[in-house]
């Protein structure tokens, strides 16, 4: 960006090495100080790429900056801010026009969702926090569906004659870098909805389910379009995949012998 004197990226304004938490505080004050200029220079009515650019800087400072404290809660504080700035853009973009970067925000808000699924459900496990269950799962809906609206950006839009054919085909998954993109939403989808808490066990079963169902899917386009050996390859995750797709229906129909009780997050 170049506006009235401000010139650059994020990486490039920061001054020094920082050590602390307090010195990561300061260069997010100057960072913010300059972005928010910049992006009231770049109205979203008026310059909506710049101004989709400006917000996903500013979820950088603050993902940045989460990674200097120890404070599970700060940390969360830090992501909520995140969700904040990126969450009202996804509805402001027409998705025709700006494909791209409706992928991106999608697939971050899945990302901040799920970091802060993971800090709750740590809290929880190790007895630092009690927890209602309620709001990890609100979290770990948050996190699914961002990244079922991610993966649904891949599918043909309608009125697109592969679209009739097979409303359900994915597209532009021929690059490796992208189709790990998308095996990559569609596995951590999979993950929350294995760990999504729920008293009643007829729902946890549907998140089960819901997660299996992802696994297949994942485990069928991977073979379907393997990668090669090299940055983008899937073997892990794939064997994971494949893991779960064999273990998880034992697990589904042993929840079918247990009453529904209380969480205990």
């Amino acid at each position: 960006f170049d506006l009235e004197g401000v010139s650059g990226r994020v990486p490039e304004w920061i001054d020094g090495e920082i050590a602390s938490y307090e010195d990561a505080c300061r260069e997010l004050k100057f960072g913010l100080k300059h972005l928010d200029k910049v992006r009231a220079g770049f109205p979203i009515d008026e310059d909506c790429s710049n101004h989709v650019e400006v917000c996903q800087d500013i979820s950088k400072l603050y993902r940045s900056l989460a990674s200097f404290t120890a404070s599970d809660d700060d940390k969360c504080k830090m992501h909520k801010r995140r969700i904040d700035i990126l969450e009202p853009l996804v509805t402001q973009l027409n998705i025709a026009a700006y494909d791209a970067l409706c992928k991106e925000l999608r697939f971050e808000l899945g990302e901040v969702h799920r970091d802060m699924m993971e800090i709750k459900i740590g809290q929880v496990d190790s007895g630092q926090k009690r927890i209602k269950w309620e709001k990890i799962a609100d979290l770990c809906e948050g996190a699914v569906r961002h990244y079922r609206q991610f993966a649904k950006l891949f599918q043909a839009v309608p009125g697109d004659p592969e679209q009739a054919k097979n409303p359900s085909k994915v597209t532009g998954i021929g690059e490796e870098k992208v189709r790990r993109w998308y095996l990559n939403a569609r596995f951590y989808c999979a993950r929350c909805l294995l760990k999504r808490p729920d008293p009643d066990m007829a729902k946890r079963r549907v998140h089960l389910n819901g997660a299996l169902e992802e696994y297949r899917h994942i485990v069928a386009l991977a073979e379907a379009h393997p990668f090669k050996e090299g940055q983008y390859s899937f073997e892990d995750e794939l064997k994971i995949c494949k893991e779960m797709v064999s273990l998880l229906p034992s697990k589904i129909e042993r929840l079918h012998m247990l009453p529904s009780t209380p969480s205990g997050t």
